[in-house]
């Protein structure tokens, strides 16, 4: 599967960070292998990621927004830019869908260049 090189070296840094921590933790830490983690090693849990969003969001006082409505707002900012997206009917598998964003990225940084 090909990646974006955004995407890649996002994954680089995080694995970096968890890195890190590992090292800083000592024996406190739970190596289950992921990639999403806490600062020792154990997993996160959905409403650990609401509840930091929730603090955030009042913190730089901004209108309250649930995490699932990201979803649609993430929707909208990308077919404003001009990326299309399919729909499940056009594919079968999840992973086909990321295949074919990943073809159409690379086919818009063709185009952009070739212009």
């Amino acid at each position: 599967m090909i990646y974006p090189d955004e995407v890649i070296e996002v994954l680089q840094k995080q694995y970096e960070r968890v890195f890190m921590e590992k090292e800083l933790a000592g024996e406190m830490y739970v190596d289950n292998d992921l990639v999403c983690c806490t600062n020792i090693g154990k997993q996160v849990f959905p409403n650990t990621i609401t509840r930091l969003m929730k603090r955030k969001i009042e913190e730089l006082e901004l209108p309250s927004i649930r995490f699932h409505d990201l979803r649609h707002t993430s929707v909208s900012l990308m077919l404003s830019i001009g990326i299309h997206l399919l729909s499940k009917k056009e594919v079968s598998d999840p992973l086909e869908i990321e295949e074919k964003f990943c073809d159409q990225k690379r086919d818009q940084k063709v185009e952009k260049v070739a212009v």
